[in-house]
């Protein structure tokens, strides 16, 4: 695997110093991002961070509202997990590359509106949801996760409501609204069943028993638990 990923990027390179040869931007756009994906799957943010960055770049000269879009919200992703470049201490770089992550993922927002891309847009607010709650601004994690949820909804994307259900679940325990966050969970896991995602289901199921247990629901916490357990196994199989 580690030589075909290596043969991978060897290519993209090919291609790279080709593309500048003849000045061919979208095929140099492509190149990068695809590198930077390359670089995302072995853990190595610096180099995918360069790749996105350099890809957007491109994007913008072409004027590609998919590729601006897609690149920025790439670079949030990353952001998101912390600045790979940050060599302050944790706090500041934490408070630094959320920021970024916010910035990026903004402009990704601007441009998928103006395609009308639903489902991204939805990803997008999910994102935001998420830096909210690691900044434990959990009133504003929760209007984005909203923002999410009703989207998705209506273009129909059960993964997105998959998502946004289990943030939503989890802003709820937050705020000891069990009942609340048990009705997310509990679509989490109809929407991961329809979906077939295991880790999904595993997860809704681990987060119901929880629930189920502080409601006083014995009965369904232990059914979850023996789901918990059933979906553990079959994905350590």
């Amino acid at each position: 695997i580690k030589g075909d990923i290596s043969n991978t990027l060897l290519y993209y390179n090919k291609a790279l110093l080709l593309y500048k040869e003849i000045n061919f931007k979208e095929g140099l756009a492509a190149s990068y991002i695809n590198t930077a994906a390359i670089y995302i799957e072995q853990g190595d943010e610096k180099n995918a961070l360069k790749n996105y960055s350099d890809g957007l770049i491109i994007m913008k000269q072409l004027n590609n509202p998919i590729g601006i879009a897609s690149c920025s919200r790439n670079i949030a992703n990353i952001y998101l997990k912390g600045d790979p470049f940050c060599t302050k201490q944790k706090l500041q770089c934490d408070k630094e590359s959320f920021a970024k992550a916010l910035e990026f993922l903004g402009e990704s927002l601007i441009f998928f509106k103006k395609i009308n891309d639903k489902k991204n847009i939805a990803g997008v607010y999910n994102d935001i949801g998420s830096i909210y709650m690691k900044q434990k601004n959990i009133n504003k994690a929760e209007e984005y996760y909203n923002l999410a949820l009703k989207l998705s909804s209506e273009c129909s994307s059960k993964v997105m409501m998959l998502n946004a259900s289990e943030h939503l679940s989890l802003v709820a325990s937050e705020k000891f609204q069990f009942d609340k966050a048990l009705n997310y969970a509990t679509n989490s896991l109809i929407w991961a069943k329809e979906i077939g995602y295991l880790e999904n289901i595993k997860l809704a199921s681990f987060t119901l028993k929880k629930l189920h247990i502080k409601l006083g629901n014995y009965k369904e916490a232990l059914a979850m638990n023996d789901l918990w357990l059933l979906m553990r196994d079959s994905i350590a199989s």
